[in-house]
């Protein structure tokens, strides 16, 4: 998990673990307290629900990049071993001719 993703994690745990302490220590009566804390637990579930897709829409959008260029990457070396072999191709038969014409 990234440090990002941890500290995320931690603000969101403590903002739960305060809320719910501060509903248990207020004076209200049984109804209030749970319409409170079923209030706090959907604002919080919220909050996550949309932190959750923002987080998927960004690794979306990480993998399209990284694939774009892994392929562009994989593109060049590709060109890259045909240049090279090319060349070694073009280096023997220079080779094999020098060696025929010196026979």
């Amino acid at each position: 998990m990234s440090n990002n993703g941890k500290v995320f994690l931690g603000i969101v745990t403590a903002a739960a673990a305060g809320a719910v302490i501060g509903m248990l220590f207020a004076p209200e009566k049984g109804t209030d307290f749970r319409q409170k804390l079923s209030g706090s637990a959907n604002d919080l579930l919220d909050e996550l629900t949309n932190a959750l897709s923002r987080g998927k829409e960004e690794a979306g959008s990480l993998v399209n990049k990284w694939g774009s260029e892994a392929s562009r990457f994989k593109d060049k070396v590709v060109h890259e071993a045909d240049a090279m072999k090319d060349r070694v191709q073009g280096d023997y038969q220079n080779a094999k001719g020098k060696v025929k014409s010196e026979m």
